[in-house]
């Protein structure tokens, strides 16, 4: 097994809970990500809210350090759906392809054979975001983020 495509070390652990990213802190010390969660709540909630389609004036600042790749980049459509648009199937549909098309990357790097995402609203405001990754069968990451829909704030 190719632990470099199954484990990843390289970012801090990020906790999901309530749709914030909270820094993860055990014995006094950051904790490291030695799975992918970090990277796919940074691909769903990361870059910036008002670009949705990578445009050089709204975007997330480490899109724009030279040399960083297309797979690298942070738009998180996903985020610029939830938090602009009202709470509604059509809307959710579009969300669901929007976390879909976010994580893409991890098909495009071979890290995964497959993803599935589903929305499913808890009430008129807060949704769960279900998030399944598989390779060669095996689970990658499975995680469910409970958030505010934002655009249900408006």
């Amino acid at each position: 097994m190719d632990l470099s495509k199954t484990e990843f070390a390289g970012d801090v652990l990020l906790s999901g809970a309530d749709g914030i990213g909270n820094i993860v802190i055990e014995d006094e010390l950051v904790k490291d990500c030695r799975n992918f969660s970090t990277a796919v709540y940074l691909s769903l909630f990361g870059g910036n809210a008002r670009d949705s389609a990578g445009r050089e004036n709204e975007t997330w600042w480490g899109n724009l350090i030279p040399g960083t790749k297309k797979n690298e980049k942070l738009v998180s459509s996903f985020y610029a759906i939830v938090n602009g648009l009202p709470l509604n199937s059509n809307n959710i549909k579009k969300a669901v392809a929007a976390a879909k098309d976010d994580l893409g990357w991890m098909l495009e790097e071979g890290i995964a054979d497959e993803i599935e995402t589903a929305i499913f609203a808890t009430n008129a405001k807060k949704v769960e975001l279900t998030v399944h990754i598989t390779k060669n069968g095996a689970d990658i990451l499975k995680d469910t983020y409970g958030f505010q829909w934002q655009g249900t704030l408006q």
